[in-house]
């Protein structure tokens, strides 16, 4: 199952396995000169990639994976 989040009329899903991994994060939709979309602050992310897809916690060997 899924977690569900229900914020300001909007409802978030998380898969189980991931839910210790997005703990603490903050959702923001962002519009720019670049376009618009949402953003996340993620204080469980150590290191990331450029584009922000991917993330390491720091919990394990495996650094964040590079870009395609």
């Amino acid at each position: 199952g899924d977690f569900v989040v229900n914020y300001a009329g909007m409802q978030v899903f998380v898969d189980e396995f991931s839910a210790s991994f997005v703990k603490g994060s903050q959702i923001d939709f962002v519009a720019g000169l670049m376009g618009a979309g949402f953003t996340v602050q993620n204080p469980n992310a150590k290191k990331s990639c450029a584009c922000g897809q991917s993330f390491d916690t720091g919990e394990n060997a495996e650094t964040a994976q590079k870009c395609s």
